[in-house]
């Protein structure tokens, strides 16, 4: 069945104001099945997308479940995204595309491609069906696709890396182009870092792309590792520009889990605390200011009551106008013990906390979730995404608040929607979708540092026959930071050039996308000893030498 042009009308008096509803909580259900929230937007319709996964009974198979709803969280479709009773397929991130489609990011167990847990980014068109998908292929240890975002020319995905070869080496990004076609990928790490937690990415104003999340070090006088927050920064192609890792003045330990960047280019973090004495709490909400480099800090601010906070922390960050923010936080409160808030905050650019307000609260943090994932609408409404345990299964459940923390309005105003799909979407889908694979990222670690060209034959006398290789890689290091490059379809940007043993160019062929061999006539040349160059965008990244008899 589909849904063509659906145009939804509330109640009988189209166009009036608004009629206040009295609770804008909806709850999502999949029949017997737990689910939990990762991920929530409003579309180009004005409708909204939620993002959640359901487990399989008796087992530990998730599979990630896509659901678009009206302004008013009316159900309109839904797409289960692989098949629960096969292979395991959570999702934790989807955003809109520009051409009005979703790109998500997740992890597939989906036999023979995999034999653990895969990175897996996808796509989907307007009409909610599968448009491309590409997987990261690691034997034997958990690593998975965390957020995605859209550039100028693609798609950047993070990645992260769990087993005992990443305890050093965890965070990853890859380009992807419009299609889905892997430009690079570039593992990142620094020496004095471990256990990386990457929480999310984004491209800042000046076109640099920013990882926020947090690592352990180990300080001197300390057995103990210590949380920190980080933040690396580099350039459109995946250049370390840099690795920063912050110490938080009179903390024992602290974490970034999301970051916004001001109209002034500073960045605001939100994060957990450990705050030394006279503090008592063990953990506490905050808000981090820093420069446009993320090296000096501007402001550390508690958000709420330490005198009423066992622990807690300060989920996610957005942005409502100039001067205030929007945060989602959880906290386990000292007194009635036990009882866990899980809400939004309103807070100033000093972290002062203007509004409050408890979503969900319960006796532990399994019968209540935290806000994992907030958004704010075109007319600047808060959609705020969890879980809560209802009739003996964990649902997925929605919030749509005004900027006072209030119920959200139920609209009567008609909208039509999905109307960029002309043929109508399916109301119920099952994506399982059959992807190709970049490459083993343990075989990325084994290559060599340079990528070669080879040249045949050598001695040549007419035609000499260059071989390219598949990637070019490369890694540097510097100042304790390390980062591992690899870039596919780098021809657009390459060009072969033979020179002779004293320097001087005898010829240039331009390279084309995809191509791995190339001919030069050196019928022409003079006897003697030559140089292939490799250049990649104006820097020489391979050469080879060849005799010419």
């Amino acid at each position: 069945m589909k849904n063509t042009f659906l145009t939804i009308i509330t109640f009988l008096f189209i166009g009036l104001a608004p009629v206040f509803s009295q609770n804008w909580k909806r709850t999502f259900s999949y029949p017997d099945r737990d689910s939990w929230a990762t991920s929530v937007m409003e579309s180009y319709d004005h409708g909204i997308l939620l993002l959640s996964n359901f487990l399989k009974n008796g087992s530990n198979l998730y599979t990630g479940w896509l659901i678009k709803t009206d302004v008013n969280g009316n159900k309109l479709w839904e797409r289960y995204l692989g098949k629960y009773d096969e292979y395991q397929s959570p999702f934790k991130k989807a955003i809109e595309t520009s051409d009005k489609g979703i790109a998500l990011a997740g992890t597939w167990t989906k036999a023979p491609y995999s034999n653990s847990e895969d990175p897996l980014f996808l796509k989907l068109n307007v009409c909610g069906n599968l448009e491309w998908c590409q997987y990261f292929k690691t034997d034997n240890h958990m690593d998975f696709g965390t957020d995605i975002i859209q550039v100028p020319d693609g798609y950047v995905g993070l990645m992260i890396y769990y087993g005992f070869d990443y305890v050093t080496q965890r965070i990853a990004l890859t380009k992807l182009d419009n299609d889905g076609n892997v430009q690079w990928v570039q593992i990142y790490h620094s020496d004095s870092a471990m256990n990386e937690e990457s929480r999310n990415i984004m491209q800042r104003s000046d076109g640099k792309i920013m990882v926020t999340g947090y690592c352990s070090v180990l300080k001197p006088n300390s057995p103990y590792q210590q949380f920190r927050p980080l933040f690396i920064t580099v350039d459109p192609s995946g250049n370390l520009i840099d690795y920063g890792i912050l110490d938080v003045s009179d903390t024992l330990w602290s974490y970034g889990l999301g970051s916004k960047e001001s109209l002034y280019g500073d960045f605001y973090t939100a994060g957990g605390v450990l705050i030394t004495p006279p503090y008592a709490a063990s953990s506490l909400p905050y808000l981090l200011k820093t420069n446009s480099s993320n090296n000096e800090i501007l402001l550390s601010k508690i958000l709420l009551d330490t005198t009423q906070i066992q622990y807690g922390g300060a989920i996610s960050i957005k942005m409502l106008n100039d001067t205030l923010f929007v945060i989602a936080y959880q906290i386990q409160r000292k007194s009635p013990s036990n009882i866990y808030d899980n809400g939004i905050l309103i807070s100033d650019t000093l972290g002062n906390t203007k509004k409050i307000r408890a979503l969900l609260s319960g006796q532990t943090n399994e019968l209540v979730g935290a806000i994992e994932s907030m958004a704010l609408t075109q007319n600047q409404k808060i959609l705020a995404a969890s879980q809560e345990w209802q009739d003996n299964y964990i649902r997925t459940v929605l919030f749509k608040l005004n900027s006072d923390l209030e119920d959200d309005s139920i609209y009567t105003a008609p909208y039509t929607y999905d109307w960029a799909c002309p043929d109508g979407v399916d109301t119920v889908l099952t994506i399982d979708p059959d992807c190709g694979v970049y490459v083993d990222i343990d075989e990325l670690e084994r290559l060599p540092d340079v990528s070669e060209i080879k040249v045949s034959p050598n001695p040549v006398s007419d035609m000499l026959t260059v071989s390219l290789p598949e990637y070019l890689v490369s890694r540097n290091a510097q100042r304790g930071m390390q980062a591992s490059v690899y870039i596919r379809n780098y021809q657009k940007d390459a060009r072969l050039e033979i020179y002779t043993i004293n320097g001087t160019l005898q010829c240039i062929q331009p390279l084309t996308p995809g191509q791995r061999e190339a001919q030069f006539n050196t019928g022409k040349l003079s006897a003697g000893i030559y140089f292939v160059r490799m250049i990649y965008q104006n820097r020489q990244v391979s050469t080879v030498k060849f005799v010419k008899e």
